[in-house]
């Protein structure tokens, strides 16, 4: 019984000095938790760094930008003007409805119109000549303008002129001319017998080497030269009744001579 009894007291004291049970699940849950501490932190303190990072770069770019934006937005203005003063680049204004072009248009900005002139106002989209116009592709334009113009180039380049223009017409196009009439220039001579009357609009007014007439016509003549290179029909025009001339230029001159009038304009329009 002694035995048994020291058998017990020995068996007390070998439970009494084991470790408690370990919860397992606890402990794993509170490693996790500090694992996951401690990475927050790290993530954290790399966030901060890279944000300060970031806002060095933009306070670096917006120094930069401020410093060059004002050069290269100037050059920018510059390369613009010069490729819309030679004519190298495309049309700059976007146009509603029927496409139209007035060649040699000088001081006269017509509303609707791509204007074309060798000398550079403000209002002209292609400073250029009239012939050739490789700048312009085949069948681009519904109605071209041309007034006063055509005169200024020889006997001999009238017909490749006229072909260039039919060229750029969309397909039942207009070509739309005002030239001198020159049976009625001859009625001015033949009434007042002073050949001052007649020297500017038969001659030009020679203030410079474009100014210069080269060619003379009449309706019959010129509705031959526009059959010839291509149109289907000729036909006069009326400044006051046709679309798209709402302004007045050397087509609506009327010349007041010793108490008669002479409307000096020859208007023939021609259809492709």
């Amino acid at each position: 019984m002694a035995a048994n009894c020291k058998a017990g007291v020995t068996h007390g004291v070998s439970h009494q000095s084991d470790p408690a049970p370990i919860n397992t699940l606890t402990d794993r849950r509170k490693q996790r938790s500090s694992v996951r501490v401690v990475v927050s932190s790290r993530e954290q303190k790399f966030d901060i760094k890279q944000v300060k990072d970031m806002e060095r770069v933009k306070e670096k770019t917006m120094l930069l930008l401020k410093r060059y934006i004002g050069p290269v937005k100037r050059a920018g203005l510059r390369l613009w003007w010069w490729l819309r003063r030679s004519g190298r680049c495309r049309k700059l204004q976007l146009q509603a409805g029927p496409k139209l072009l007035h060649l040699g248009c000088g001081r006269i900005n017509a509303p609707g119109y791509t204007n074309v002139d060798i000398k550079a106002f403000s209002h002209i989209h292609y400073v250029h000549g009239v012939y050739p116009l490789g700048l312009f592709n085949a069948a681009e334009f519904d109605l071209v303008y041309v007034s006063h113009v055509l005169e200024h180039f020889s006997v001999a380049d009238v017909p490749k002129v006229l072909g260039e223009w039919f060229r750029i017409l969309k397909p039942e196009g207009v070509l739309r001319l005002g030239v001198p009439d020159f049976p009625t220039v001859v009625s001015i001579y033949s009434n007042t017998g002073d050949i001052r009357d007649i020297s500017g609009v038969l001659m030009g007014g020679q203030t410079d080497s474009h100014n210069y007439h080269k060619s003379v016509f009449d309706e019959k003549h010129l509705s031959e030269l526009l059959l010839e290179v291509g149109f289907c029909e000729v036909r006069r025009w009326d400044p006051d009744a046709v679309a798209n001339h709402d302004f007045e230029d050397t087509t609506t001159n009327v010349w007041t001579i010793g108490g008669q009038d002479y409307a000096i304009s020859l208007n023939m329009e021609a259809v492709k």
